[in-house]
């Protein structure tokens, strides 16, 4: 079950390091129950003002079911990466419903650089700059630490620079509103630099953002279609 991470950016080093961050299969799940209350909502909006009809009749129960199941599944599900200092290794963990699993992924020696990258969303009505802490590993795939979260610079660069020093590979100084990408340098040994946000980076955040939720509208459009046949008239 979601526990808070126990990370300690300064003070002494713990053997285990939390590095907790939300997953995407997580972000899944509270996307779906935020949604599931929505349609809960609408369906008693519906039956105030045109009674109990066969859509309201599907809204309500779907609405209440679906927001109990993904709000359990959202609680019950902590996946996050341990950093173990004393085997020297970046595990990560997986927890699902009582199920748990721990797999190695990477070994400090396969890590090359961390920095901390940024993108600009849409929160609320606002756009804003978010920002993550990310490595680069021995094949130049780029990982998140943390989530993207707005305001978070200066509290992303603690968070990159101890996990270097815990790692003891190279601290990239990031550049505010810059996105971070891998580049390999002359002792073939990856690094960072950084480009300007752009229209591409823009459209990819969008998508991501609204995949899950038209996913989700899909589920429900299928249980208004094939579900209404065995709703009582």
């Amino acid at each position: 079950m979601k526990g808070k991470s126990v990370l300690a950016v300064d003070g002494q080093t713990p053997g285990k390091i939390k590095l907790d961050l939300k997953t995407p299969l997580e972000s899944f799940f509270f996307t779906a129950a935020f949604y599931s209350l929505v349609i809960f909502l609408g369906g008693c909006y519906g039956w105030m003002k045109d009674g109990m009809t066969i859509v309201t009749k599907l809204m309500l129960p779907a609405g209440a079911v679906c927001s109990a199941v993904f709000v359990t599944l959202y609680n019950f599900t902590d996946n996050y990466y341990v950093l173990d200092v004393d085997e020297k290794c970046l595990f990560y963990h997986f927890e699902f419903l009582g199920y748990e699993t721990e797999r190695a992924m990477l070994t400090f020696s396969q890590v090359h650089a961390l920095t901390v990258t940024s993108m600009q969303q849409v929160i609320g009505k606002k756009l804003v700059w978010t920002y993550q802490t990310v490595l680069v590993d021995n094949s130049g795939e780029v990982n998140g630490l943390s989530d993207m979260k707005s305001g978070s610079l200066e509290e992303n660069k603690a968070l990159a620079r101890k996990i270097a020093d815990i790692i003891g590979v190279a601290y990239v100084e990031p550049l505010s509103e810059m996105v971070a990408e891998p580049v390999r340098g002359l002792n073939m040994r990856f690094s960072f630099e950084f480009r300007e946000f752009d229209i591409m980076d823009r459209l990819w955040s969008v998508f991501l953002s609204y995949l899950q939720a038209f996913a989700f509208m899909g589920c429900i459009y299928l249980l208004v279609k094939y579900g209404s046949p065995y709703v009582p008239r």
